[in-house]
């Protein structure tokens, strides 16, 4: 059986909030100009939050191509989210 050590309490108010950063995804992706990577650091985004995030707008329609590249640099895992839509004009 568990044992606690010493009864401990703390005001309900002075329980620390999970750090969650809200970014409008949206307008991240829309700020990448065709054949460019935008760089996400693991300080910024887990890669796999940045995934999720691409995958469920790509559901919606939106985005269709783009994806989602992850790299190993050091121990760290750098993401990059790549527009590889080809501009009108690069169509024939």
């Amino acid at each position: 059986m568990l044992r606690l050590n010493k009864d401990e309490y703390i005001d309900e108010e002075k329980i620390p909030q999970p750090l969650r950063k809200r970014l409008d995804w949206n307008k991240v992706f829309r700020s990448i100009p065709v054949g460019k990577a935008r760089i996400i650091r693991p300080d910024e985004a887990h890669y796999t939050t940045v995934r999720q995030a691409l995958t469920r707008l790509q559901a919606k329609g939106m985005f269709p191509h783009f994806r989602v590249m992850t790299r190993k640099i050091g121990n760290r895992r750098i993401c990059y989210v790549i527009n590889t839509h080809l501009a009108r004009s690069d169509i024939t």
